[in-house]
């Protein structure tokens, strides 16, 4: 008999937490700190200290399994590329829009696809997309590329798609 853990997955499996979301500015106490993206402490990559500390999905995870990789540890800087052992597997790019979302799930592929922590083919993952705001400020300026139309298709159906074909073992 198999012994289950978390969601009945079976209690040795690796949880890795992705996701795209900077949380710019989450911790900032003066306007300096603003462009400062607090990744350690996004509620769903962040993986600063624990869960008496800090309540975020890695550090609830991490209590079910404390082999859990791909939280974020430390803050990075806005518009400036983030390094794997700082942010994790929070690939979020600030700024962005849903319409640069695919681009961004094609590199969390090839960078799943390259960790040797983990083996592509059977750890599980999970992925949180937290994606949006953008958007409604882009609305403004193009109501029709924006896709915020009732007419328009939703614009996170591909990166979906992408997710569902290209990551195997995903939870999203």
């Amino acid at each position: 008999m198999t012994v289950r853990g978390i969601w009945g997955l079976p209690s040795g499996t690796f949880l890795i937490s992705l996701l795209l979301q900077a949380a710019i500015g989450a911790n900032a106490t003066n306007i300096l700190d603003l462009p400062t993206e607090f990744r350690q402490l996004s509620w769903s990559i962040g993986g600063y200290s624990n869960l008496s500390d800090t309540i975020t999905l890695p550090n609830i995870l991490k209590i079910f399994n404390p082999h859990l990789v791909g939280y974020g540890k430390r803050s990075t800087v806005s518009y400036r590329p983030a390094a794997l052992e700082d942010a994790g597997l929070n690939l979020a790019v600030t700024g962005a829009n849903t319409l640069l979302l695919p681009e961004q799930v094609r590199r969390l592929i090839a960078t799943l696809q390259i960790l040797p922590q983990i083996n592509f083919q059977e750890d599980w993952k999970i992925v949180t997309i937290f994606i949006g705001s953008n958007d409604l400020c882009d609305y403004c300026n193009d109501k029709v590329r924006s896709g915020l139309t009732p007419h328009h298709p939703p614009l996170c159906a591909p990166s979906s798609q992408i997710i569902t074909f290209w990551i195997p073992v995903t939870v999203s």
